[in-house]
């Protein structure tokens, strides 16, 4: 009997061991030019359901990680998506901006609808700089839903053209409560910073019918800052704290003796922490500042002497014996309040 011809196809092509619906083309048996190994999908083509459904995801994607839209027209991106689904076509900077414009939509209105019914809402309100110099207004809603959960959700940020007077802040506040349509009868507090015309406003609020009973309230947080930065103030609180801020400045500078005090940690077995620069507008970086340099006290005392890497002058900057028992000092009253902040301020998943 005969044998069975197979077809030509297969002087081309073979099965792919770990997906049979693909054919992977090879050089031809007959002899013929060498050509380049590719794969031939066979797959259906994506159903309109599939091909929505990746670009609320993409749209997903750039809402959360706050990316630019225009991440869609890269070529890095656009390799991901073929890669991932080769039948897919990335969509345009406009239909992405449609679906995430849209998405807010679904979900302005289901805080909406979560407000209106809440018994009672306070609010969280800022004024803020971007980096590029811009002022911008936050304003935050919290309440606790009917099952007893804690929500918080920003209701708008918005640019703030005009100058920062009480009255301005008033009135964009009044504003976004009544574009939110949410109820007098319902609002609690403002809660803000110490800022005078903050306060200053608020004070024009609680005057007002719109705000029915509402109260304004001091941040905790703000001003437990003013306070810790007032004994920060003192002498010779002020003296060590200056002298610390210098000591890490060094080695920040210094690629040199950053290297070395990492040579000395890993003699010394102290824990590999890079030292901690404070930060005007964290109210507890001080603390931080103080309790890394104390971890480190060994380590960077040793750099500091050593002559293949410090200059003379890099050793006066060495704190004092009386120095380090003042910074000590400071992070023992210190640390209890950072410790109460965490676990009040900061949100825990």
């Amino acid at each position: 009997m005969a044998s069975k011809k197979s077809s030509k196809v297969w002087e081309y092509f073979e099965k792919v061991k770990d997906d049979p619906k693909k054919l992977r083309q090879h050089v031809c048996i007959s002899g013929g030019p060498e050509i380049n190994a590719k794969k031939i999908d066979l797959r259906p083509p994506l159903s309109e359901k599939r091909k929505k459904e990746i670009t609320e995801k993409i749209a997903e994607f750039v809402a959360l990680d706050m990316r630019p839209v225009r991440i869609v027209e890269g070529e890095g991106f656009k390799k991901l998506l073929r890669t991932l689904e080769p039948g897919y076509t990335v969509p345009t900077r406009a239909t992405v901006m449609d679906v995430v414009h849209t998405k807010y939509l679904s979900i302005r209105s289901d805080i909406y609808m979560a407000i209106q019914d809440c018994e009672a809402v306070s609010f969280t309100t800022d004024i803020w700089t971007s980096l590029q110099m811009e002022a911008y207004l936050t304003v935050t809603s919290h309440f606790i839903t009917g099952d007893w959960r804690l929500e918080s959700f920003v209701l708008e940020t918005k640019k703030m053209e005009d100058s920062h007077t009480a009255d301005h802040i008033a009135r964009e506040l009044t504003e976004i409560i009544c574009e939110w349509d949410i109820p007098s009868s319902k609002i609690v507090s403002v809660v803000h910073d110490n800022a005078a015309n903050m306060v200053a406003c608020t004070n024009q609020l609680v005057q007002q019918h719109r705000w029915g009973k509402m109260k304004g309230v001091r941040c905790a947080g703000h001003t437990l800052q003013l306070c810790i930065n007032s004994a920060l103030k003192q002498d010779p609180i002020c003296r060590t704290v200056a002298a610390a801020r210098r000591l890490v400045s060094h080695f920040k500078k210094s690629a040199k003796a950053t290297t070395a005090l990492q040579e000395q940690q890993k003699q010394q077995n102290v824990p590999l922490h890079k030292l901690v620069q404070d930060v005007v507008t964290r109210w507890n970086s001080v603390y931080l500042m103080l309790d890394c340099l104390i971890e480190q006290k060994g380590p960077v005392s040793a750099v500091l002497t050593d002559e293949s890497v410090s200059k003379r002058s890099d050793r006066d900057l060495e704190l004092s014996t009386s120095q380090w028992r003042t910074a000590e000092d400071i992070v023992a009253v210190l640390k209890p309040t950072d410790d109460h902040s965490d676990r009040a301020f900061v949100p825990r998943k």
